[in-house]
């Protein structure tokens, strides 16, 4: 065992190996968050599946003390991604917010608008000041809401998927009163999943970014084109993993997930004899070119529960489709695909978590 660098003299040599073995223990913890992250993500967040990566931390801790320096080795241990970087800077402004300033909340009344003169907007302009969000002098009273205000509520909007009306109502105050303690937890967890992407993502790749609803193309560190997207709903949550794509299929089938056939379909299966046929599903013996087809007449429906239809269900390709036109397949353990849609309506609303958990993008075609 190595010793450490201007260890005090004074200390017995006991002291002296227990504070490098506590000396050594610390480095190989921080070094091994930085690289896999703080949570054990296979049995506290089994739907967070990223890239397992590899490394010997003997080896960092190695070069460390041959070099003599050890922040600058734990420091290249950290995510080099533009999104981790900036998200320290701003966990950095608010723990200095948190530590230094009040965070005012914005009490419960009518909407704020164009016109309006309340004390709560004092507190408004107060509140957002504090996020370094671009707050005008007032053009008359303090306790006016003017049309600068209203642009800079837009902004505030925009950053937290909100309707951009500029108008705080009911939804923007709430947004608006998350605690800080609350924010800086949030960046924590986000920290958290970028340090459990892979190191190099690619030199062209795509970064869907699940809460705020968008898919990215990247090329070269530098965004090519951006297309909003739909995710899974809270109950059937798009889970966060990376996986190489290599598959792009035009007209797909759509093979039903056991999980939304027992609990979506079956109890209209079951109401309408029909159902099947009319919607263009059919039934297989299993998956495969030999499977032979099984006449949904042939099964007592009514006695399929839970795990005991070992068919395959398929819809047919068409415009009801729930994959739409296209189907981008990368190969990952909870069977999520990048896909087209026939509802595209649903890319005009501001919260898009309508799916059961694939990703359903705007413009597939130009993908």
């Amino acid at each position: 065992m190595r010793r450490l660098h201007n260890t005090p003299s004074a200390l017995s040599l006991q002291a002296r190996v227990r504070l490098e073995c506590w000396a050594t223990d610390a480095f190989l913890t921080y070094a091994r968050h930085a690289l896999f992250g703080r949570i054990n993500s296979e049995t506290s967040f089994p739907a967070l599946q990223t890239v397992r990566k590899e490394a010997d931390l003997n080896h960092f801790l190695e070069i460390a003390l041959d070099s003599g320096s050890v922040d600058t080795v734990l420091r290249s241990l950290l995510p080099n991604h533009a999104g981790y970087t900036d998200l320290r800077r701003e966990l950095a402004r608010y723990r200095a917010i948190a530590a230094s300033s009040e965070w005012p909340l914005i009490p419960v009344g009518g909407p704020l608008n164009v016109g309006v003169q309340d004390v709560r907007v004092t507190v408004l302009r107060k509140r957002l000041q504090l996020e370094e969000y671009a707050v005008q002098a007032p053009t008359e009273s303090a306790e006016g809401y003017d049309f600068a205000l209203k642009r800079t509520v837009a902004d505030f909007q925009r950053r937290h998927g909100l309707a951009m009306d500029g108008i705080v109502g009911a939804a923007t105050r709430d947004a608006l009163n998350i605690s800080v303690e609350k924010r800086i937890a949030q960046i924590e967890l986000n920290l958290e999943r970028w340090r459990r992407l892979p190191r190099f993502l690619g030199h062209r790749y795509l970064f869907v970014n699940i809460a705020d609803f968008e898919l990215k193309i990247i090329e070269d560190q530098s965004q090519m084109a951006s297309m909003r997207a739909i995710v899974g709903r809270n109950y059937r949550q798009t889970p966060i993993f990376s996986a190489s794509m290599n598959t792009i299929v035009f007209n797909p089938y759509w093979y039903v997930p056991h999980t939304i056939f027992i609990e979506d379909l079956l109890p209209k299966i079951k109401a309408d004899a029909d159902y099947l046929k009319a919607r263009n599903y059919r039934i297989f013996s299993r998956l495969g070119p030999a499977a032979a087809e099984v006449d949904p007449a042939e099964i007592d429906w009514n006695r399929v529960a839970g795990d005991d239809f070992n068919y395959i269900l398929r819809k047919e390709p068409g415009p009801a489709n729930p994959l739409g036109r296209v189907k981008f397949v990368l190969p990952n353990p909870f069977n999520v695909y990048i896909h087209d849609t026939p509802a595209p309506a649903k890319f005009l609303e501001n919260r898009r978590d309508f799916s059961s958990g694939c990703i359903r993008i705007e413009n597939p075609i130009a993908l």
